[in-house]
């Protein structure tokens, strides 16, 4: 396995709603979880992002969506009063913001190590998942084409800091 630091590559993710310090109320912050908790999927999509956006929150990926839409939910059936709690005072019960790789900086890494340190030539097409988090010991895979055949390396995150190891392709 060769390692590769990806500080560079982190990329926090902030799914914090109402984190603007705005006391201007917006409609999708306003939303009371009686109303947030009998509403179909894609309306509490909508809720949430017309929220993160008037609260000047940058729009969040799908899977960042569902995690706050969960937390959100979380929050109203377990702490709130339906009929008077609002989304927005969810966000005391969000957890910190996690950690996780750069997509694009981990593709560059991976054709990197392949080419300069297992001088592999023609590599090709480097594709890796969005969005792994950055936790010691996490692997997942990303599909590569060397000379022409589609391989797969496995990356395995090494520290907390985003060091990473590529395997040879397989």
């Amino acid at each position: 396995m060769k390692r590769l630091s990806a500080l560079a590559a982190l990329a926090p993710i902030a799914i914090a709603v109402g984190c603007s310090g705005s006391t201007t109320p917006t409609r999708g912050g306003d939303t009371t979880c009686s109303d947030f908790i009998k509403a179909n999927d894609s309306r509490r999509h909508q809720i949430v992002k017309e929220f993160l956006t008037e609260s000047g929150e940058a729009t969040p990926s799908a899977g960042e969506l569902g995690n706050k839409i969960n937390s959100v939910l979380h929050f109203c059936y377990s702490v709130a009063d339906h009929d008077v709690s609002k989304i927005r005072d969810a966000q005391a019960l969000e957890a910190p913001p996690t950690k996780t790789l750069d997509q694009k900086a981990v593709e560059r890494g991976v054709l990197r190590v392949l080419t300069d340190s297992y001088d592999i030539q023609n590599v090709s097409d480097v594709t890796c998942p969005a969005d792994e988090p950055v936790t010691t010991g996490h692997t997942f895979t990303c599909s590569v084409v060397v000379n022409g055949s589609s391989k797969t390396v496995t990356i395995k995150v090494i520290d907390d800091e985003g060091t990473y190891e590529v395997s040879k392709p397989q």
